[in-house]
């Protein structure tokens, strides 16, 4: 019976996550950059971030659903860097698209990983 007890403690802990989507793609950006993602699953994910498995898939469909979304975020990511600088170039095309060229070579040094995916 102190099983069952532990087991829904453990699963109502786990339930109060917060915002778990961002968690999970917090996560997964770290193990990007650190290494690579192929041999990570769902399951370890959501362990690592304090969830059960099936909390996870609440968000994502699936891994390949999960690594979309990151490379979104990076996409707006690198957009916002992109723009920030366009709007801080003097006028002028070939200042804006320096600026530009530069925020996204900024962005490629800071996240590799990212970039790549």
């Amino acid at each position: 019976m102190s099983t069952n007890s532990s087991s829904s403690s453990s699963s109502s802990s786990s339930y109060h996550h917060g915002d778990l989507k961002a968690g999970l793609l917090a996560y997964a950006r770290e193990q990007m950059e650190r290494d690579n993602l192929d041999g990570l699953s769902m399951r370890e994910m959501a362990k690592a971030v304090g969830v059960s498995h099936t909390a996870a898939y609440r968000h994502f469909q699936d891994k390949r659903a999960l690594m979309e979304a990151v490379a979104l975020q990076g996409f707006e990511e690198m957009q916002a860097a992109c723009q920030s600088a366009i709007d801080a170039a003097p006028a002028g095309a070939r200042s804006r698209l320096k600026a530009c060229g530069s925020a996204y070579v900024g962005f490629g040094l800071r996240s590799p990983r990212l970039l790549a995916h």
